[in-house]
């Protein structure tokens, strides 16, 4: 096998603190085996799969591995196997497909272990097939996913460890029962797509960040184009932990809801806008679980068609508090479903609509 070294181009996260300083990547074979994959990598660290369809097997990433592990493009370069990482350091992968028909519940990517790591994985997609897992982190640090298609898989993304920080922007996440788990630990997602879930909602939260609140924030949504009555960008199950979440500027369109709230904590709403397709003739914006004691503060938010079959913008438990401020929803209107009738929410619409305000809610005007 040739150990012809090449430049690699600039990448703009880089994988070294100096960015200034060039990578050299070692080249993989074309007809590399599994086993030939594994030790030019643990010689080598920072390589280069060029355009083609390459095996790896299980590929293991450890022992405070360093490096870059970069593709000719995630159309171009197709790895088939699955990686499993522990304990790297400034470890950067991406611009490559890699697929694996993963058993349920395994993953195609896995990081594991005590020691925290430092990865980052960019312009990556990543298919697990129906019963797995596209990414999967069980251990701690920080992990950066950017501008990559977790898609095909049962779970795209999912977060389980309680010192894991993620955060994820860019890129599109497709066909997953789940789009994201967070189980333990933090979640950050700002700027990307979703389309086609086939669970109940495209993120589901199950427990408190150790940063204080879990943060969706400039996300475009299709849900899963009206197929399920309930679907929701944001599910939050029912638990007694207090569960802070903020949702701010994120696209909602076939009547998907903000989020199901099932905990004792807040969830903030800021300046999100949900946009109904033409046959979407009543939508809920959030509700929450009966035992539920949660704080609902809404603010300069878009609610979708809340009137007619709806109850409401806001379906709440009894323990539940709404302060709904400056928010628009649309006047009742049953014969027109394309004009924009949007007003602020409050009392008197509310009344005017025949809808009940609950003694736990107020309206006001901005």
């Amino acid at each position: 096998m040739s150990h012809t070294v090449v430049k690699a181009q600039a990448i703009a996260t880089g994988p070294r603190k100096g960015e200034e300083k060039p990578v050299r990547l070692l080249p993989i074979p074309l007809s590399a085996t599994p086993a030939e994959i594994q030790a030019l990598i643990d010689r080598h660290h920072n390589v280069y799969f060029g355009p083609g369809n390459y095996g790896i097997g299980n590929l293991r990433l450890e022992k405070g591995q360093k490096g870059l592990i970069w593709g000719a493009g995630r159309l171009t370069t197709t790895l088939t196997g699955s990686i499993t990482i522990s304990g790297s350091r400034e470890l950067v992968l991406g611009n490559f497909n890699l697929s694996h028909t993963a058993a349920k519940g395994a993953a195609v990517i896995e990081v594991v272990g005590k020691a925290a790591a430092d990865l980052t994985l960019l312009n990556t997609l990543v298919s697990a097939g129906n019963g797995g897992v596209g990414i999967r982190v069980k251990a701690p640090g920080r992990f950066t996913i950017q501008g990559c298609n977790p898609k095909w898989s049962d779970i795209g993304i999912s977060i389980e460890h309680p010192a894991a920080a993620v955060y994820v922007f860019g890129g599109n996440l497709q066909y997953n029962r789940l789009h994201i788990q967070q189980v333990q630990g933090h979640l950050d997602a700002r700027a990307f797509g979703m389309q086609g879930v086939r669970g109940e909602a495209d993120i589901v939260i199950r427990s408190p960040s150790p940063g204080g609140y879990h943060v969706l924030e400039g996300i475009r949504t299709e849900g899963n184009n009206s197929a399920n009555a309930i679907e929701a960008l944001l599910n939050v199950p029912q638990t007694n932990e207090k569960v802070n979440v903020m949702l701010r500027a994120n696209t909602l369109g076939n009547m998907v809801r903000y989020a199901n709230y099932g905990a004792n904590g807040n969830l903030i709403l800021l300046e999100n806008a949900n946009l109904p397709g033409p046959e979407d003739k009543s939508s809920v914006g959030v509700t929450t679980e009966e035992r539920a004691k949660a704080n609902i503060i809404s603010l300069g938010n878009k609610y979708g068609l809340s009137y007619d079959e709806a109850q409401g913008p806001f379906l709440v438990g009894k323990r539940t508090t709404v302060r709904s401020i400056g928010d628009l929803w649309m006047l009742p209107n049953k014969t027109d479903y394309t004009k924009p009738f949007n007003e602020p929410i409050t009392t008197a619409a509310m009344s005017r609509a025949g809808k009940t305000v609950s003694s736990n809610s107020s309206f006001l005007a901005p």
